[in-house]
């Protein structure tokens, strides 16, 4: 199991990221890979903070034609940024893994937990693939963006964290009737994080600050684990 060795969740941090990336960067140029929807939200106050520094490249599917995109425009850069859900975080992910640049996640929504994960899901190919590459160094999670994401998305990722439950019971299956590798210390924090969900059921649904933090910090929790 690898963990980022940064994170920072909180109500407007966004403001922090130069700060949270400068051990990486240092002055060099920063490629930010984003959508043109989150961009129309977020770029001004990532532009207010890294100036000139930054390079955007505009993500428009999870595919390697955009991998390859973002990788030729982070020659001579510091490191890699995702701003978005999972379509860009996933595909700097990959492209910071294949240039050896150290990779920063940064969600504008709590969807799922690739947020923190090693793998990448690509389509493109002849059948969608999860490619394995490295999680973040560092994922900076600010509620403000998050909260304001449409409904849908905070949904999906509730979604994703009940869903371990059976995820667990499946691989618990595999090993005895495989003998695949079993991980009970992943698996619980597996489940730990779907019981956040479960146990505050009628607060999430809510989706507030507080929840939308509990929200993200068990996806992080459990994306994590997947390494």
């Amino acid at each position: 199991m690898e963990l980022p060795t940064k994170v920072l969740i909180g109500e407007g941090v966004l403001s922090e990221l130069g700060e949270f990336i400068k051990d990486s960067a240092g002055r060099k140029k920063v490629v930010v890979a984003s959508g043109s929807n989150v961009q129309s939200k977020v770029r001004d106050t990532v532009d207010s903070i890294l100036g000139s520094r930054a390079t955007w490249v505009e993500v428009v599917a999870a595919d390697t034609e955009n991998v390859s995109r973002v990788m030729r425009e982070s020659a001579g850069s510091g490191c890699i940024i995702g701003v978005g859900g999972g379509k860009s975080v996933d595909v700097g992910k990959l492209a910071a893994f294949r240039r050896h640049l150290p990779f920063y996640s940064v969600p504008t929504s709590a969807s799922h937990d690739g947020i923190s994960s090693p793998f990448a899901s690509l389509k493109g190919l002849d059948r969608p693939y999860s490619v394995m590459a490295k999680p973040p160094v560092g994922i900076l999670a600010d509620i403000d963006v998050i909260a304001s994401a449409p409904r849908r998305l905070l949904s999906s990722g509730c979604g994703d964290l009940v869903s371990k439950l059976t995820a667990v019971k499946d691989w618990q299956l595999a090993s005895r009737a495989t003998g695949e590798y079993y991980g009970g210390y992943a698996a619980s924090l597996a489940l730990m994080s779907a019981n956040v969900v479960i146990d505050g059921s009628r607060k999430i649904g809510r989706f507030g600050r507080d929840s939308v933090r509990d929200l993200v910090e068990a996806l992080i929790s459990t994306g994590s684990r997947r390494g």
